[in-house]
């Protein structure tokens, strides 16, 4: 409305923390008759950073002007889900760029969720306690996952990290059950409790040719693991990690292309039976 009526001294709306578009140059006429919105945004105004907005439920923060941050979750989202790429806002669409702090946390109806490529982040805690998440894939824009990102997340069996990760933080895969993990080529640090409580994990996968160095504590209450778990190197790489701190622990250390011919030797003994 080019002219809006009077609504000074009333109750017409009960929540004016919203945003109210307007006709362009009319944000002052709004206010001074009673339109006291604490965001009024006139039509084709730019500058959007840091509104908050949702969309089917879930809450998002304008980080730039063509990306957002999910921030959370529709908390009535159960059993598989697929988070968009994209979402509209006052008639612009935003790419979604990362999963914000806590999500989705604690939404034990969540059974599999399917990250967009495009998403660089995965916020701290963003799926912690998620203990019905079996299934997750990260696509391989993703950079960075946050400290607890899938802490207790305790039906969650495999994941694969994109190549585009250098750190595995804190406590990011505490009490999960995990049974195999490769580690990319690209990792520089593993953060302590990284797997800690990951008492199912049978295979470690690392693709970095040098061993880094970790803590202890990134295998916490899973002692077993060094006794029962294989340790797959790259080639030339045994020695090396069987002199390194914590990695040497490991009882069985095989590089890739061992395991590759082990797996040819079972393939032909079943097929000969």
């Amino acid at each position: 409305m080019e002219n809006p009526c009077d609504i000074s001294n009333s109750e017409v709306f009960s929540n004016y923390k919203s945003y109210l578009v307007v006709p362009a140059g009319k944000r002052g006429t709004y206010q001074t008759r009673g339109w006291i919105f604490d965001n009024i945004i006139e039509d084709g105004e730019g500058g959007n950073s840091g509104m908050v907005f949702s969309v089917d439920g879930n809450t998002y923060k304008i980080d730039q002007d063509d990306t957002v941050v999910l921030m959370s979750g529709d908390t009535k989202l159960s059993g598989e889900i697929l988070i968009p790429s994209q979402v509209e806002f006052l008639g612009k669409n935003y790419s979604i760029i990362s999963i914000g702090e806590s999500a989705f946390e604690g939404n034990t109806n969540l059974t599999s969720v399917t990250i967009p490529i495009g998403v660089k982040a995965i916020g701290q805690s963003a799926f912690e306690g998620c203990t019905g998440l079996a299934d997750v894939i990260i696509p391989s824009s993703v950079e960075t996952i946050e400290k607890g990102a899938f802490y207790g997340c305790s039906a969650l069996t495999s994941v694969k990290i994109p190549d585009g990760v250098t750190e595995i933080p804190y406590g990011a895969f505490t009490a999960t059950n995990l049974t195999c993990i490769i580690i990319p080529r690209n990792v520089t640090s593993i953060g302590e409790y990284a797997f800690e409580r990951c008492t199912n994990l049978k295979r470690i996968v690392l693709e970095m040719p040098d061993p880094i160095d970790i803590d202890q504590n990134v295998f916490k209450d899973n002692e077993n693991v060094f006794s029962l778990a294989t340790l797959v190197v790259p080639d030339g790489a045994k020695d090396a990690y069987k002199s390194t701190d914590v990695w040497e622990n490991f009882t069985i250390i095989s590089e890739a292309s061992e395991q590759k011919a082990r797996t040819v030797e079972v393939v032909k003994a079943g097929t000969l039976s």
